[in-house]
């Protein structure tokens, strides 16, 4: 009987997307599409971060080039994070490119609902400085 709620157990852990939490999204602006929203990986994520404080730091590039650099920060953690109802990627790395011509508003909504399951207890500035 051990054995069994072993190995149960263990197929639950080791299950497809079981590594990070997740909600499902419904959205209305994009025709009550459902998918799956993560939260970003420590890589993606710290990646994300260390745009968003070279931006902030940066006193001597134009506000035009810093929004780029940002928008393409937020869309590739947008590939990461955003999936399909069945936990599999709706875009892919390649299409870069394409998602960040038409990345807006919307799309940063969506992705937050993924970083708000981070639920860090720190300012993620603070804790990339430190590290």
């Amino acid at each position: 009987m051990q054995l069994f709620k072993k190995s149960k157990l263990k197929d639950k852990l080791a299950a497809k997307n079981s590594g990070f939490r997740h909600v499902l999204v419904e959205a209305p602006d994009f025709d009550n599409a459902k998918f799956m929203v993560f939260e970003p990986p420590l890589k993606d994520w710290m990646a994300y971060v260390s745009v968003v404080k070279l931006c902030s730091e940066d006193n001597e590039t134009t506000e035009d080039i810093k929004a780029k650099k940002l928008i393409e920060a937020e869309a590739k953690l947008f590939i990461r994070c955003v999936r399909d109802e069945n936990g599999d990627p709706i875009f892919g790395e390649s299409e870069l490119s394409e998602l960040i011509n038409v990345f807006g508003n919307n799309h940063s909504r969506i992705l937050e609902k993924g970083l708000e399951l981070l639920t860090l207890k720190q300012n993620p500035l603070e804790v990339a400085e430190k590290k």
